[in-house]
């Protein structure tokens, strides 16, 4: 909501008032800003237009439409804009964008500036505009350095990070959340800096793009835990890409890995930044290597030298498939119990023989019904009548 000024209704003090803003101290940095409760009591920061005479201004919470009020002074009079960039050393012919981060930063002090004029003068009649104001007076001024994402700005920044991770967009409600929660550590954030006539000091610190990132993860989190491991898969996105790189590791070592379980995992490990770090990554991966040799002991010399589980395991998925005649493909070495018994081999070192596996293979009642076992008996048959000579 805009509050506007209502020329000669109130004073300029009570009219400011009317508009639900007012100074506060910040805790974290002890010091003022300028803000609004909504009906919920939450609090907002509070942003100012004053207008080139001074008289006029405008109080929201929506910084865009502050903005907007500025730009449209600068489109009737040019010479109000370049006073304007000069002071606050914005270039001539700079693009949209230098411009609105140059304002960002400046707006909220400039906003509290104008608070403060009323809280020391209520009969204040004319503001300083914008492009009279240093940032502050005397023999030393205090400005907070902060930059102030727009809406617009969060918005594609969010959709890009959503494609990214999940291979889609963020939906209306999450970029709200992310604008909020974006704004709120902004308006708490920035670098303060007190300059003297010789001196100039500097403390603190605007976000970051890793506390960007943070923030970002913290609003896709919520959405990553509502989909299935299989959903991940399926989305193109990093965390389907992870999932799947965890379940590849897995069956190379021999291990039934859901979507699912991959899943918890890599959310277990996924950093609030958007990312699951190589470290994270290879933890991971190492973990699932020592769950490999926790489930086949007698592997663990193998599985140390670099031998992959599913190296074995497809070689007697491949013999299987011959003895029982099985099509292509259709064996499923993590589940499967004759190669599950190969590998653990009775607890004994290494894996089963050959020979010794094919020999198990016979005993199951798929093998009586092979082409090979008939061919077989068939073949023990001539021999018994070959012996009586009932056969040439």
């Amino acid at each position: 909501m805009v509050f506007e000024y209502q020329t000669g209704r109130l004073n300029q003090a009570d009219e400011f008032a009317a508009t639900g803003a007012k100074l506060s101290v910040n805790p974290s940095t002890q010091k003022n800003e300028l803000v609004i409760l909504d009906k919920s009591g939450a609090v907002n920061p509070a942003y100012v237009y004053i207008s080139p005479d001074g008289v006029n201004f405008d109080v929201d919470t929506d910084l865009d439409k502050i903005l907007n009020l500025y730009y449209a002074d600068f489109r009737k009079d040019p010479k109000y804009r370049d006073t304007v960039y000069k002071n606050l050393k914005i270039k001539k012919g700079a693009n949209p964008t230098d411009v609105g981060n140059a304002l960002n930063k400046r707006i909220v002090d400039f906003g509290v500036d104008a608070a403060t004029q009323l809280k020391s003068n209520p009969s204040l009649t004319t503001f300083t505009p914008l492009n009279k104001w240093a940032g502050g007076a005397g023999s030393s001024a205090t400005t907070v350095d902060r930059s102030l994402s727009t809406k617009t700005q969060a918005s594609q920044e969010l959709d890009d990070f959503f494609v990214q991770q999940l291979g889609r967009k963020a939906t209306l409600e999450e970029k709200k959340d992310f604008y909020n929660r974006l704004r709120k550590e902004e308006s708490t954030s920035g670098v303060t800096t007190t300059t003297g006539e010789t001196t100039r000091t500097s403390v603190g610190r605007g976000l970051t793009s890793i506390d960007r990132q943070r923030i970002m993860g913290d609003v896709l989190r919520p959405a990553a835990d509502l989909m299935t491991g299989d959903e991940l898969l399926k989305s193109g996105g990093l965390l389907g890409t992870y999932i799947s790189k965890l379940q590849a590791t897995a069956r190379n070592y021999g291990l039934a890995y859901s979507p699912d379980m991959a899943k918890k995992n890599v959310l277990n490990n996924y950093q609030s930044g958007g990312t699951l770090t190589t470290g994270s990554l290879d933890a991971e991966e190492l973990a699932i290597k020592t769950m490999a040799k926790t489930m086949y002991p007698n592997l663990g010399k193998l599985i140390d030298s670099g031998v992959k589980v599913s190296s074995l395991a497809d070689q007697y998925a491949y013999y299987m498939g011959q003895t029982l005649e099985l099509p292509d493909n259709s064996i499923d070495i993590t589940k499967d119990n004759y190669i599950q018994q190969a590998l653990k081999n009775n607890g004994q070192e290494g894996s089963m023989n050959l020979n010794d596996f094919q020999l198990s293979l016979r005993k199951d009642a798929r093998w009586a019904k092979t082409k090979n076992a008939r061919e077989e008996a068939s073949g023990y048959v001539n021999s018994i009548l070959s012996s009586f000579g009932l056969v040439r």
